[in-house]
């Protein structure tokens, strides 16, 4: 197996690629001049937004989409910023947020600089790592575990909760264990990664479950401790707006 190599944010930027950045962004797109009045302003065209702006023009709304860099979401593109369109204004009715959300990165020293896949990154891997650590017991994580152990990588899970899918019903909850089980995946809940370092080109991550600790060397690690909401820079409170700040999408830890 070739040495594992952990890829950057952007995509190989192949015939692929190309194709469907032209898809979700096309290079030749200037923005249509704004009307004087929307019916509907959507921020995000993420999957939320863009079906809502259809449904909404659909019924013969005017519509306007805001979206900063490309369209599409749930894991295909990551959230968008704040309502500016080229220094235009933009008057309209009712505005719909729809701005996604991003991966909530577990404060674990050493985490950063020892460097880390999400949801958004993983995708992006040409090269199965051999070994791999995911942290969190929530639909993404093991979602991911369970893919990425049937490819062939030696996966543990760590979840601080006593158990995991903590939003699901126990009998799938249980169901998923099983399966882990006949994978081979090796589960290890009330448990808390607490510190990460590098020592002879191995990830080593101290784990501690009650008052026993370890530490397990990996190749890389994958976060998946739930996601935080893109709005902080659109000062919703401005409008009058209410939101929470950690609320997740699912993922919790």
């Amino acid at each position: 197996m070739k040495q594992y190599k952990e890829a950057s944010s952007t995509a190989p930027q192949d015939a692929f690629e190309h194709e469907r950045l032209e898809n979700v962004h096309p290079a030749g797109w200037r923005n249509p001049r704004p009307a004087d009045r929307y019916s509907l302003v959507v921020v995000g065209a993420g999957t939320a937004g863009l079906v809502a702006a259809h449904a909404a023009a659909a019924l013969g709304a005017k519509v306007a989409l805001i979206e900063r860099h490309l369209l599409g979401g749930d894991c295909l593109n990551g959230g968008t910023d704040a309502l500016t369109v080229d220094g235009a204004k933009l008057r309209f009715r009712k505005a719909l947020i729809a701005t996604g959300s991003r991966p909530n990165m577990p404060s674990i020293p050493g985490l950063i600089e020892a460097g880390y896949l999400t949801n958004e990154n993983i995708f992006d891997q040409t090269e199965l790592p051999r070994r791999l650590l995911v942290i969190g017991g929530g639909p993404l994580g093991c979602e991911l575990a369970q893919a990425f152990c049937r490819f062939g990588a030696k996966t543990i899970i760590a979840q601080s909760r006593p158990l995991f899918l903590p939003g699901e019903e126990r009998d799938a909850a249980q169901l998923l264990s099983d399966a882990f089980a006949r994978d081979g995946i090796e589960v290890r809940l009330n448990t808390r990664p607490v510190n990460v370092r590098v020592e002879n080109g191995e990830k080593l991550v101290d784990l501690v479950s009650d008052d026993f600790k370890s530490t397990v060397a990996v190749d890389a690690i994958l976060t998946g401790t739930g996601r935080l909401p893109n709005v902080e820079d659109l000062n919703l409170k401005a409008a009058g707006v209410e939101f929470e700040k950690d609320a997740g999408s699912g993922t919790s830890p």
